[in-house]
């Protein structure tokens, strides 16, 4: 359970999922099928953990981030994680009025909603390959497994 009254709007996404989706094919990339888990659970109430296990296609990708620190001026959290393939990534998360994330970094965004009963999410990514405009990249689906005994 989150400790600070900031780190509650984290919440919603603390549990365990089951990870499904798709990259989007374009003139020089095949669509991969994504699938595996992603696991979030409080650090001692002062940092939310997100642990990743998917398969991307051929590739197995496990990522480690760090969500928290919240920041009151923009009303952000910063998030940090680091890839199995040795890739570390900043980005920034964010939620509306509405309940919608976004997760934003260097060349890569994604929004975030979580259903209403909270037993399944879907998220949009995009990214900017060329410093241009950003291009649809991928869909995900999550959905909500039981708690662990």
């Amino acid at each position: 359970m989150a400790e600070s009254s900031a780190l509650k709007a984290l919440e919603p996404l603390v549990g365990r999922w089951q990870t499904s989706g798709e990259t989007v094919a374009d003139s020089s990339e095949q669509s991969i099928t994504v699938s595996g888990t992603d696991v979030y659970e409080w650090f001692d109430g002062g940092f939310l953990l997100h642990h990743a296990d998917v398969q991307m296609g051929p590739q197995r990708m496990r990522v480690l981030e760090v969500i928290g620190e919240h920041d009151a001026s923009d009303d952000s959290y910063a998030m940090r994680s680091f890839h199995s393939d040795g890739v570390f990534a900043t980005m920034r998360a964010s939620v509306d009025e509405n309940g919608v994330w976004t997760f934003a970094g260097e060349g890569i965004k994604a929004t975030l909603s979580i259903d209403e009963d909270g037993r399944a999410m879907a998220a949009r990514w995009e990214r900017r390959d060329d410093g241009a405009g950003w291009r649809h990249w991928m869909d995900m689906r999550f959905t909500r497994l039981p708690d662990a005994e």
